[in-house]
Parts: C-alpha cells; sequence; structure tokens
C-alpha cells in the first residue's frame, strides 16, 4: 500500500489486517517500486495524489515488473458536490 498520508495507512492497514491481510505499507512510491518484485504481492493500492510519480505512472511501472499484481487506485476530495 502507498499512500501520502499516514493516518490513511493506519486505517487502511487495521482493516485489512484485521481482514486476514498481511500488509506493508509506504510513504514514498519510488521506495515502494524498489521492494517491489514479480509474485511477491497480490494487490498493489496507490494513493492518487502522491508526490515523485503519480499513480499512473506507479501503475505502469509494477505492471512492467509483474503483469499479474492488481492495482487499486484510491482518489480524495476534500469537498464533495452531488
Amino acid at each position: 500500500m502507498i499512500v501520502n498520508e499516514g493516518s490513511t495507512i493506519s486505517t487502511l492497514r487495521l482493516d485489512l489486517e484485521h481482514n486476514g491481510f498481511i500488509v506493508k505499507t509506504f510513504t514514498d512510491p519510488l521506495l515502494a517500486l524498489n521492494h517491489f518484485s514479480s509474485g511477491l504481492f497480490d494487490m498493489v493500492v496507490l494513493d492518487q495524489k502522491m508526490s515523485k510519480i503519480n499513480a499512473i505512472e506507479l501503475h505502469r511501472e509494477f505492471k512492467k515488473i509483474d503483469h499479474k499484481v492488481r492495482i487499486c487506485i484510491l482518489g480524495s476530495y476534500d469537498t464533495y458536490r452531488a
């Protein structure tokens, strides 16, 4: 899981671990990419807003390493208009 804010990581991590998942978290997307290898992860969760590299570019890099990995990109907005 690569998320820009620590509080978001804590919440998501606790929920996933509570449901039996093993979770590795990063706030630095390039560090996460360096730790990634084919077959090691079932899913990657990305924050839409990241520093250093955007989520779409990072998605492409992960897929180059492991084309089978599932990737979920999370987006959040400060306000919502209906």
